[in-house]
């Protein structure tokens, strides 16, 4: 199977937004409270990543996983939100569709965002998971 990883274009944001809403509702659906789960919606992902796809606006490293074409998953990286990561930047978003788990789409994409983050002059990299998502806590210790 073919993979490539490319920086996303604002022609994403419909496939980005879809993808994000479907695999945050299956990962998060026994994580997330009850009215995050519910208020997320569709919509919603669209209405941010259009504005997250402003480039003007954000200072973000934002790049998809194609599989034969198909959006396989995206990852964002930009500066740090919390101060422990101190001066390191931040994963914000990694995501694989559980269709293309597996194949080493996440780790590309983790690879391709510190390498783009290590060239902008960061320090380094950290990504949090959340407590229960073991899929995601699996990957980071293998």
């Amino acid at each position: 199977m073919a993979i490539s990883i490319r920086r996303a274009e604002r022609a994403d944001v419909q496939a980005i937004a879809r993808l994000h809403y479907r695999i945050w509702r299956e990962t998060y659906r026994s994580l997330a409270p009850e009215e995050a789960y519910n208020v997320l919606t569709e919509a919603v992902r669209l209405s941010r990543w259009q504005d997250i796809l402003v480039p003007e606006k954000h200072n973000l490293t934002i790049l998809l996983a194609e599989a034969n074409g198909q959006l396989a998953g995206f990852g964002v990286a930009g500066a740090p939100s919390h101060d422990i990561f101190k001066d390191r930047s931040e994963v914000k978003f990694l995501y694989v569709d559980g269709a293309f788990k597996r194949m080493g789409i996440g780790r590309k994409l983790l690879t391709t965002l510190a390498r783009s983050i290590m060239n902008s002059g960061s320090t380094g990299l950290g990504i949090g998971v959340v407590l229960g998502n073991d899929p995601a806590l699996h990957s980071m210790n293998s």
